[in-house]
C-alpha cells in the first residue's frame, strides 16, 4: 500500500513544481524577448539604411547629367523605378516598418533651389530610431522631426539629440542629399 502511494505521487508534477518552472521560464522570456526585439530592430535599421542608399544612388544616376533635381517628386521617383523591389506596392511606397517613404526635390544646404533631394521615412519605431538616424546613409544632412542631428562639414552626429528625438515616440527622419 505504501509503495502504491509513492508511485502515485511520482507520476506527475506537483502544483508547486509547476509554478516554480513557469516562473523560471517566464523570467528567462522576460530577459530574452526584449533582446531579440532590439536585435531585430537594429537589423531592420541596417536594412532600411541600405534601401535609402540604394534610392539615393538610383536618383543620382538618373539625374547625373542634369544641373539640378527640378521636378523630382514621389510620382517621378516611382515612374523612374528608383525604389528597391518590395517597397512600392503600386499605391504607396513603404519602409521595412510598413510606414510611408517620400522623395522630393529640395534646396541644398546653401539654399539653392532644387540642388538637393530628400528621402523622408515616417514613423520610425523607438527601438530602431537611434540606429537608423545614426547610420545617416551617406546623406549631407539628417533631420528628425525637423531637428538637424547631422550636417556634413557643420554638425557632427548629435547622439544626444537623436536620443531625445527617439524617446518621444516614433520619429520622421529626413535624409538630404545634395547634387554632386
Amino acid at each position: 500500500m505504501q509503495c502504491m502511494r509513492s508511485m502515485k505521487r511520482n507520476a506527475g508534477f506537483t502544483l508547486t513544481e509547476f509554478l516554480i518552472t513557469a516562473a523560471i521560464v517566464g523570467g528567462i522570456l522576460a530577459i530574452v524577448v526584449p533582446i531579440g526585439i532590439s536585435a531585430l530592430e537594429r537589423q531592420n535599421a541596417t536594412n532600411e539604411t541600405r534601401r535609402v542608399e540604394s534610392i539615393s544612388e538610383a536618383i543620382y544616376k538618373v539625374y547625373q547629367r542634369a544641373n539640378n533635381f527640378n521636378g523630382l517628386n514621389q510620382n517621378v521617383a516611382r515612374d523612374l523605378g528608383v525604389f528597391p523591389e518590395g517597397m512600392d506596392d503600386g499605391a504607396a511606397v513603404f519602409n521595412v516598418w510598413n510606414e510611408n517613404v517620400a522623395v522630393a526635390s529640395a534646396a541644398d544646404l546653401a539654399g539653392n533651389a532644387n540642388r538637393a533631394f530628400t528621402i523622408t521615412e515616417q514613423n520610425i519605431p523607438v527601438d530602431a530610431c537611434g540606429d537608423f538616424a545614426s547610420n545617416n546613409a551617406g546623406a549631407d544632412r539628417v533631420q528628425m522631426n525637423g531637428t538637424t542631428v547631422y550636417e556634413v562639414n557643420a554638425t557632427p552626429l548629435d547622439v544626444a539629440t537623436i536620443s531625445n528625438q527617439c524617446a518621444g515616440g516614433p520619429a520622421d527622419i529626413t535624409f538630404l542629399f545634395e547634387k554632386r
